[in-house]
């Protein structure tokens, strides 16, 4: 990953997106409310936190983190 944006609007969101997949390059997107779903939908890699996500961004992503805490049983290295 060589960039990364946050606390955007959510017509920002997907401005973002679509600016960056005029350059050619990927774009992923992590979110869960009903107004990530545009953005989740129009990424490469659209994901979703299950756990308190809208069913509307569940439903369009690519990927569904089923809990609010994807690090809670990882190990980072």
């Amino acid at each position: 990953m060589d960039n990364a944006f946050g606390d955007l609007l959510p017509e920002d969101k997907v401005n973002k997106a679509k600016e960056i997949k005029t350059r050619k390059e990927t774009v992923a997107f992590t979110g869960d409310g009903v107004n990530d779903a545009p953005v989740v939908t129009l990424s490469d890699a659209g994901i979703a936190m299950g756990g308190f996500g809208s069913d509307a961004t569940i439903e369009t992503a690519d990927i569904v983190i089923q809990g609010d805490k994807p690090g809670k049983n990882s190990h980072w290295h």
